[in-house]
């Protein structure tokens, strides 16, 4: 199984993929941070806007990915009118990220925050994937408007970057 971490400091997602895919499987991590090793995981620190992240990420892989997995998050000043709009271009970005590094009927876990455009950006998602949850982690404070998107099944086959 081939597997990548988006937003993958400080390890834990990686750390618990690479319990479950084993010595067999590939897993790939990027951060903007820098991260400790993890065995069985292959990290380099990148920005995925940064086109040449994007083409590392594909070279280091070879094969498209089973899953893909995105904690991203920007740095949050507490201002919805200037955190929101980041938030909503690091999903767009997976979305990009899923189109060209997915396998078809892989599957997708993203983090998001519930605001303007929210139903736009959800609707994208559920036009690429057969199946689209989502769930608040029980650690989320209440007033958080953070979630993620448990998505499955994807539909569009890989392109080329």
């Amino acid at each position: 199984m081939r597997v990548i971490d988006l937003g993958s400091y400080p390890g834990g997602w990686s750390l618990y993929s690479s319990k479950i895919v084993g010595r067999l499987g590939h897993i790939i991590s990027c951060d903007i941070k820098p991260m400790d090793p993890i065995k069985n995981v292959h990290f380099f620190q990148g920005d995925v806007f940064d086109r040449s992240t994007i083409t590392r990420l594909s070279d280091n892989l070879k094969f498209p990915a089973h899953v893909i997995l995105s904690d991203m998050c920007p740095n949050i000043t507490g201002i919805s009118i200037i955190d929101i709009p980041k938030c909503f271009l690091l999903t767009e970005k997976v979305i990009e990220i899923c189109k060209f590094m997915l396998i078809p009927e892989g599957s997708c876990i993203l983090k998001m925050f519930y605001g303007k455009n929210f139903s736009n950006q959800y609707q994208k998602i559920r036009n690429i994937f057969s199946s689209v949850k989502i769930r608040k982690p029980h650690s989320s404070i209440k007033q958080s408007n953070e979630i993620y998107i448990i998505a499955k099944r994807f539909k569009c086959g890989v392109s080329k970057i």
